[in-house]
């Protein structure tokens, strides 16, 4: 059985700090994201670049995602209005944009 992916600490101040689409710091959050990518159904695709995606709604109608290269999750974050396409070509990302 392959370990499920870990956050990235190297990546770590990209993923979590106050942007659009990303969240604070905390044992909360990381929880989120590990629970996130640890269940396959929330798996949404890979894009062109092999990286795969991950996203799931939250209660309150938010959308928590998350990129998982290897065995590392490379970025994530909570979308206030959820995204609903994939493109393989950028992920969940805007045209151009490397974030969910």
């Amino acid at each position: 059985m392959t370990a499920a992916p870990r956050i990235s600490e190297t990546d770590a101040a990209h993923i979590f700090r106050a942007a659009p689409g990303h969240m604070a710091d905390t044992p909360k959050a990381r929880d989120a994201l590990t629970r996130l990518v640890a269940d396959p159904a929330n798996f949404i695709g890979r894009d062109r670049y092999g990286t795969a995606w991950y996203a799931a709604l939250e209660e309150d109608g938010a959308q928590i995602w998350a990129q998982v290269r290897g065995d590392r999750i490379r970025n994530g974050g909570r979308n206030e209005r959820p995204r609903d396409y994939f493109s393989v070509a950028t992920g969940s990302a805007r045209e151009g944009g490397d974030d969910g």
